[in-house]
């Protein structure tokens, strides 16, 4: 009995809080945002907020290696699918292990703070032609099309108004019965 309640206490606070701290892996719910096209770190997320830290609000007390460990634990155990039966538990799960792993790597870990408000470094390593992206393909025979259907709408109007011009100088050359030199008959 007493090995039951101890088990359940060590587990079901390990679940809920990472120790020391007072983590809340339920309640953790912002990852942030990071701008990381090519999916080098932890794509599209924070990897520090996917494990629950702040890295504004390091100061001089960064985390260090048994600190992330704890806190990818105790996530982890959470959000694992086998346990978690979200829709998201498995992405979820994949995104935590990947924070994990980038920020416990020494070399990772310290390009990826390095290239956090460095975009230039970013993309000076990793290419910069993730910033452009090409639009859909168009239909080429569409587009042919539109071309010369404007094209005939713009000639078609600017001979109408020569057509028109003309036409107004003979109908008044006819009913002002102008002599030929104005332009009559």
């Amino acid at each position: 009995m007493v090995y039951k309640i101890v088990s359940f206490l060590l587990c079901g606070a390990a679940v809920a809080f990472a120790a020391d701290d007072g983590f809340n892996a339920k309640d953790h719910n912002d990852w942030g945002t990071y701008y990381d096209p090519q999916n080098i770190f932890c794509g599209s997320f924070d990897c520090y907020k996917i494990l629950g830290f702040d890295y504004e609000e390091f100061g001089k007390n960064v985390p260090d290696s048994k600190v992330i460990t704890k806190r990818y634990r105790s996530l982890s155990r959470y959000w694992h699918p086998d346990k978690n039966k979200a829709k998201d538990a498995k992405d979820r799960f994949v995104k935590i292990a990947r924070a994990y792993e980038v920020l416990t790597a020494k070399d990772k870990r310290e390009e990826y703070d390095f290239l956090r408000y460095d975009q230039g470094a970013y993309f000076e390593k990793y290419g910069s032609g993730v910033l452009f992206k090409y639009a859909p393909k168009s239909d080429v025979l569409f587009v042919i099309f539109l071309i010369l259907s404007l094209g005939s709408i713009l000639s078609w109007h600017l001979q109408k108004q020569q057509w028109q011009l003309i036409a107004n100088r003979l109908i008044r050359a006819a009913v002002q019965d102008l002599p030929r030199s104005e332009g009559g008959t």
